[in-house]
């Protein structure tokens, strides 16, 4: 018997070839590593996201490897790769799949290594975005669930869970202070 599927059996699956796109919060996270691997000393301007914002395991893996580590002399860093392999074989740890071929990348995709501020806000809010995803999935998940002995009690906690992530992420993005500007 042939480890592969037949032709016909393929017909029962998706098209592998039918993949969804990226979300645009993905090339964020590819455009900030790459800043933070061209130039470490951007990381002093990246405030509000931990290895658990990126969307990707191996991007929040490899960003928790350039925080693991002192940046280099700017001077030093034009001249050899140390530090990137240091980078590299730290988040190898986590996550194999890791190249250096992936780091050259990371690299040439980022635009405008000078807005890795900007760069961390986006993935930021896209971590925002799907932790609300999740908490309401859940509650639906909890409300829908008709085997719970006491669905009550569990959909409350689903409700203050919910609640909880709302008031962390609006006290994380605060509306503006002033008069909105009309464009």
């Amino acid at each position: 018997m042939s480890r592969y599927p037949t032709t016909e059996e393929n017909d029962d699956h998706e098209d592998p070839s039918d993949t969804h796109p990226l979300q645009p919060a993905y090339y964020a996270e590819q455009a900030l590593l790459g800043a933070l691997l061209l130039e470490p000393q951007r990381l002093a301007d990246v405030t509000g996201i931990e290895p658990s914002s990126f969307s990707e395991y191996a991007h929040g893996a490899l960003f928790a490897a350039i925080c693991g580590r002192p940046a280099p002399d700017p001077l030093q860093h034009t001249l050899d790769t140390s530090w990137l392999n240091a980078v590299l074989t730290a988040a190898r740890e986590h996550a194999r799949g890791l190249t250096a071929s992936y780091l050259h990348t990371l690299i040439q995709v980022c635009p405008w290594p000078r807005h890795a501020s900007t760069y961390a806000r986006m993935i930021e809010t896209d971590h925002a975005r799907r932790t609300m995803r999740a908490h309401a999935m859940r509650l639906v998940q909890t409300a829908r669930d008709d085997t719970l002995p006491h669905p009550v009690p569990a959909i409350l906690a689903a409700v203050d869970a919910l609640a909880d992530a709302v008031d962390e992420i609006a006290a994380r993005f605060p509306p503006p202070s002033g008069p909105l500007q009309r464009i």
